[in-house]
């Protein structure tokens, strides 16, 4: 595929935070001023990912990809992280991509580093990028105060249970996405009935626990509680579950994908001696989501 004239923004994007979509935003709009294409360049396997198997990404693939084509991104793209790809010099890494893109314009952020052991920095692009008679932005980092936006300190808040700090990071609701699945029903027997899905086996998952949440369901906004864990009332061992009680909505979603957007946590998980304990709790869990 030949790439039509392009402007490309390039980056890890695991969060596509406040910093990253201040990138995305002004690749979009130069994009649409200049009568190009905007093109988000990113990576897989995620390049801590390769240092840490055990790694979890705030964001997935696919969540990722569904936050940068609603800001009006044109294409998504991604390059494999391995071996070879890590041993290209800079100026390598800089031809590749406006071979491979068609670039005429890179819009980058100030701490981005490229090339064999990260040697570019946003200084070696600028060069480079009037060397190949590429039109060259740079964009601040943005800030929260006096401290700088990251994704470990959005990763840190979650951990926490820091749900209005990590949003106002993010600039949005963290999030988990996945296909409704079949769960044990113990929640429809106390009352209760839920809605469990299995996030994908690389996502990041908060501090255990119950949280106040809202579900996306084909652009349907359904109020929820969601718990978090283990379920040590079941005896679920080591497999994490994400389960939603929805508020005010009767009906079947097996099969479907849906959105759980965090917004407030709770309380922290924990075990009911009793199924009618556990039902206390819910209805207390319940009225404080409200």
């Amino acid at each position: 595929m030949k790439f039509p004239e392009s402007v490309l923004t390039i980056g890890k994007f695991e969060g596509i935070h406040r910093g990253h979509q201040r990138l995305i935003n002004e690749t979009v709009r130069y994009a649409k001023e200049n009568g190009l294409a905007s093109v988000a360049v990113t990576f897989n396997p995620h390049p801590y990912v390769l240092n840490d198997p055990s790694y979890k990404l705030l964001f997935t693939q696919a969540e990722r990809a569904l936050i940068l084509k609603g800001m009006g991104v044109d294409y998504i793209e991604k390059y494999n992280f391995d071996a070879v790809f890590m041993a290209q010099t800079p100026e390598v890494f800089f031809k590749k991509l406006i071979h491979d893109f068609n670039v005429k314009a890179v819009i980058i952020g100030e701490g981005y580093r490229f090339g064999k052991n990260r040697a570019g920095t946003a200084e070696t692009m600028q060069i480079l990028a009037k060397k190949y008679n590429i039109d060259f932005f740079l964009m601040p980092c943005v800030h929260s105060g006096n401290h700088k936006i990251s994704t470990s300190d959005i990763r840190r808040f979650l951990s926490a249970g820091s749900l209005t700090e990590a949003e106002n990071f993010l600039g949005f609701p963290f999030f988990i996405g996945g296909t409704v699945a079949h769960g044990k029903k113990i929640g429809k027997k106390l009352g209760f009935p839920t809605v469990n899905i299995m996030p994908a086996a690389d996502k990041f998952l908060p501090k255990d626990g119950v949280y106040a949440t809202r579900v996306h369901r084909n652009g349907e906004i359904i109020n929820g509680v969601t718990n978090i864990g283990f379920r040590p009332s079941f005896n679920d061992g080591e497999k994490r579950t994400v389960e939603t009680f929805l508020l005010n909505f009767d009906g079947e979603m097996y099969g479907e994908e849906i959105r759980v957007d965090l917004k407030r946590f709770i309380r922290p998980e924990r075990k009911f001696e009793s199924l009618e304990d556990l039902k206390a709790q819910i209805e207390r869990d319940v009225r404080a989501a409200l």
